[in-house]
């Protein structure tokens, strides 16, 4: 690897660093959390079943309280 390939790769690695710290610090909020999940359970669910969408999601979220 080059000098200056070394050097970007150096400061890129500086940089996701920096980003993660500042991740760190973030707290997200009761809704950003439930949306979040909500997300998660769609993608998830959707991988193994392409009919599940994601109203279907919300509803069942809903129906069990979040």
């Amino acid at each position: 690897m080059s000098r200056s390939a070394s050097a970007m790769t150096a400061e890129k690695e500086s940089m996701l660093n920096a980003l993660i710290e500042q991740a760190r610090l973030l707290m997200m909020t009761d809704e950003e959390r439930e949306r979040q999940k909500r997300s998660f359970a769609y993608g998830t669910s959707h991988i193994e079943n392409e009919d599940i969408t994601r109203r279907m999601i919300d509803e069942e979220a809903d129906r069990f309280g979040r």
